[in-house]
Parts: C-alpha cells; structure tokens; sequence
C-alpha cells in the first residue's frame, strides 16, 4: 500500500510538472548553461578553471565539467525550479483531500521526492545530450568516447539532485521556511555549503563531499603536480595562453560509488525528516500556533498603520444611492501611498528590527567599501519587493485590478514607485553616511539601484506572475555584484557614469516590458 501511494504521488505530481509551460522553459536555460560552460577557446572567461589550467574538451575532459556544473552551480537554481510541490497541492486545494486519505505523510513526501528527483533527472539528460554536440561545436578532440562522457554527469549531478530534492521538500514542510525567507536562506545555505568544500579542497582536507568533485580533482592535482590547489567556477580568464590539462576519465572506486549512492539515499533521508514539521494539510495546525507578545504587539500595530476606515456618512449599509455622473481624478500620490501599505503590511517584525540595526550599523562604521556595504541591507528588501507583479496572480485578484482605469501603466508604474520607495527605507542609513562625507559618486550609485531593483522586480514578476523568479534572479546579481569586481554585474559599475546609465537605460527596458505584458494580460 505505501509502495502503491509513492508510485502513485509520484506520478501524478511529474506529469503534473512536465505539463507545465515552465518546462520549455526549463529546457531553454539548460540548453544555453550547456553552451555557456563550454565557452570558446578565444572567451574572456572560463568556466571551469584548475588553479589557472583549463580542461582540454575530450569527452572525458566535458563530461567533468558538465558533471561539476550540474553539482556545484546547477544545484542552485534546481532548488526553486522544484520548491513548489506541497505549495501547488495547497494552493488548488488538492491537499485537503489527500489529507483525507490512506496516504501517510512519509509515503506522500517520498512520492514528491521521487517526482522532484526525475523532474531535475531531465535538466542531467538534456546536459548529456548537449555534451557530445559541444565537444564537436568547440572541436579540440573529434573521437566521442560516450561511456567516459556521461559517466562523470550522472554519477555528480544526479546524487546532487536527489540531495537538492530532498532539501526543497523540508523547507517546504517547514512553516516559516515555505516563503521567500526560506529563498533566502537556502542561497546562503548552498553558498556556505560550497565555501567549506572548496575551502578544505584548497587546504587539502577531505570533507563530506555531496557534489562529488573531491575524488577527481585530487586526482588532476596529484597527476599536475602542483601542492596549491584551487577550483574557480566562472571566472575571469587569467592568461591568453592557459596550461591545459587532458583528462581521460578513470575507473571510478568502489568508495566513490558507495559515496554517491549514500547522498542518492540522503536525499530520500532528507524528504522522510520533512514528516517532523508537516502539517499534512490540517488547517487546525496551521491555526494552532500561538502569537507571542512581540508579534501581537506588532499586529496591533499594523493595524493602526496600514488599515483604513471607510466613512459611510452616517447612513445605514441598507441605504443605496445611485452614484452621480463624476470624473474620477487621478491621485497618484493617494495610489502611491496605498500600494506602499500593501506592500509593508503583513511583514514580519524581526525584518524590520534587522533593518533599523544594519542602519545604525551603516551610521557608525567607517566607509572603506567603494558602496558594496549598500549591498547588505538589500538583502532584506527581497522578501517585500518579490510581490511587484505577482500579487495580482497570488491573490487571484486579476480580474478586479485589471478592471481598473489604466491598470497596465498607473497601477503599475505607482507600484514601482512603492518599491523605490521601501529600496530608499533600506539604503537610508547607509545614503546618509555617504551624504555627510561626500561620497556623491558612490549616493548617485546607491539611488540608481534603487530605481533598478524593484524595475527588475515588477518586470519578472510581471511575466511569470509569481514571486520566486525575481528572487533567484536577485540573490544571484546580488552574489555576483559582491565579488565580480569587473563587469556589468559589479557593484563597482553603478557608481561610474557610463555604468550607471546602463542601468538607468535597463531600468526604462524592465518598466516598458512589464507596462506592455500588463497590458497584453488586460485585454484578454
């Protein structure tokens, strides 16, 4: 019976997901990080880099390196693509009536382990297709040695996967980890997970190894001969003419493969945890929590901030009048302020504690950053900005607000103007600090990220009508405009002009693409 209930969750919960539009897209994006990890010989950059030595595009040589991309990059974005399983079934109401049924809750989540496991398993396939057709595009080695090309994609990247499967399944089981905190904090969990590999990797300590890359690049090192050791994921190129190192593949030892069938297993382990928090769809436990003096504190007082009263002129509710024939005037700092209290409220308290915190921060700390410390109060904002553009569909409020005079470009454009205005509530610490020692260049840069951010926030949402791709795509610029310090996506090019108007220029491109989808969704 339990056997049955997996295959059965299993299976309705995949079809379920490759039905979905989002496959095509899904396909698309492996299809170019197949490409993109591969780049030409003549690129500025490399995708996988030894300590400086480039691997030499045999099928052995791509194979690693489609495997580590899978494992240690692919792993990151594989975590949203699937965070959305016990959500959907909560959503349609379809698990209320599983809650109804035999199904125990470790036969239910290793049913959607299964279904996420297989669901990623197509991001390996299509990698593995790609494979051999980027070996003859590139053209360094024409013999396709196929056995020696997948061996090392799925032995790292499927463990990988049921490992990352597992995970989206407890954070999702997780009350206060189901929204865009538990976004948040996976980033930071994959980041610190691989800071501690590569860093024991370089220091030559052997660590728990998830991704599996330890047992091959010690192998490389000892056969180069070198005693530093390092690993760079997309990185800059550091020569024109970097050694290259020909690798041929290995007989793989019996420990590795009992290694990667153990993190195959953990990822089962880690969804079979998810039964210590799940609910299984009771409405009576998710009512059962009780609020703390400090939340009812801060409920009470939202309800005096945000809330309006209605002012029914001392007439009884029973007593209607025709309205008279009058023009609605548009108000938009009214709107403005309106959409900014939709945004604030219902946000939790302790975002608001950490906020006033990192401002006294910024106040009392040197400068000595270049402006990247404006980058740490962001942070924050994600949880607030990520319902730009995808309100209406998560309320299911399309049809009233898509009513409205002009919904595709004042509803909106107000709603961005909201968003700048929580962006200049985070940075407002950090602004004042660069205003009293005259940093001019690094402010003008500050206050063009803020009318960036929540452009970039209500064009994805916009377009995908959920929350969650604005968050990916926002941890990831964010990642990247700490520690990229030449490019479009460093910090440091907000602050120089040309920079700058580049992002200004991208910021009219993300508003005039959502004004125009908005207004393609209002005259369905």
């Amino acid at each position: 019976m339990t056997l049955n209930a997996i295959y059965h969750t299993a299976r309705a919960d995949f079809l379920e997901r490759v039905r979905s539009s989002g496959l095509i897209l899904m396909l698309g994006l492996t299809a170019y990080l197949s490409y993109a990890f591969v780049p030409p010989l003549d690129a500025s950059y490399t995708a996988v880099s030894l300590g400086g030595t480039r691997i030499f595009y045999n099928s052995a040589g791509i194979g690693l390196m489609f495997g580590i991309t899978i494992s240690m990059f692919v792993s990151l974005f594989a975590f949203y693509i699937i965070k959305n399983s016990i959500a959907r079934d909560r959503q349609t109401r379809v698990g209320q009536i599983i809650g109804t049924t035999a199904t125990s809750k470790t036969a239910y989540l290793l049913g959607k382990w299964a279904s996420n496991v297989l669901f990623l398993s197509i991001i390996v396939g299509v990698m593995s297709l790609m494979a051999p057709v980027m070996q003859l595009l590139r053209g360094e080695a024409s013999q396709i040695e196929i056995i020696q090309m997948w061996l090392p994609i799925w032995l790292l990247g499927l463990p990988m996967m049921s490992v990352v499967a597992g995970f989206a399944l407890i954070f999702e089981s997780v009350p206060f980890l189901r929204g865009g905190f538990g976004n948040v904090a996976y980033f930071f969990v994959w980041v610190f997970m691989l800071v501690v590999l590569l860093g024991g990797f370089e220091q030559g300590q052997i660590l728990p190894d998830p991704y599996g890359v330890m047992e091959p690049l010690i192998q490389i090192y000892q056969e180069l001969g070198v005693e530093e050791i390092s690993l760079n994921l997309l990185g800059e190129k550091t020569s024109e003419n970097e050694p290259v190192y020909q690798w041929h593949g290995r007989n793989w030892s019996a420990t590795f493969l009992l290694g990667r069938l153990f993190w195959l297993g953990m990822g089962a382990l880690l969804a079979v945890s998810g039964t210590l928090f799940f609910d299984r769809f009771n409405p009576a436990n998710a009512n059962a929590k009780k609020s703390s003096r400090v939340e009812k504190w801060w409920l009470a007082l939202q309800s005096r901030l945000f809330s309006q009263k209605i002012d029914m002129g001392g007439k009884p509710v029973r007593q209607l009048t025709r309205l008279p024939h009058t023009t609605f005037k548009f108000q938009p700092l009214k709107l403005v302020l309106a959409e900014l209290r939709l945004l604030l409220n219902g946000q939790p308290w302790y975002l608001f504690a950490g906020l006033i915190g990192l401002t006294i921060f910024s106040l009392v700390t040197p400068l000595a950053d270049n402006g990247i410390g404006a980058l740490y109060p962001l942070i924050g904002s994600i949880l607030i900005l990520s319902m730009l553009g995808a309100r209406e569909p998560f309320f299911h409020t399309e049809q009233l607000v898509y009513a409205t005079p002009r919904a595709h470009s004042r509803q909106l454009l107000t709603a961005w103007l909201a968003g700048v205005m929580v962006m200049l509530i985070f940075v407002a610490g950090y602004a004042v600090k660069l205003l009293l020692v005259g940093e001019m260049a690094l402010l003008s840069g500050v206050l063009t990220a803020a009318l960036f951010i929540p452009a970039m926030a209500m064009c994805l949402g916009t377009v995908s009508g959920t929350r969650r791709l604005f968050e990916i795509v926002f941890l990831v610029w964010w990642y990247m405009a700490i520690n990229v310090t030449d490019g479009f996506l460093s910090w440091i090019n907000f602050v120089n002009p040309q920079g700058g108007m580049g992002y200004l220029l991208s910021t009219l491109i993300l508003l005039a693409t959502a004004v125009f989808i908005r207004y393609a969704k209002t005259q369905k």
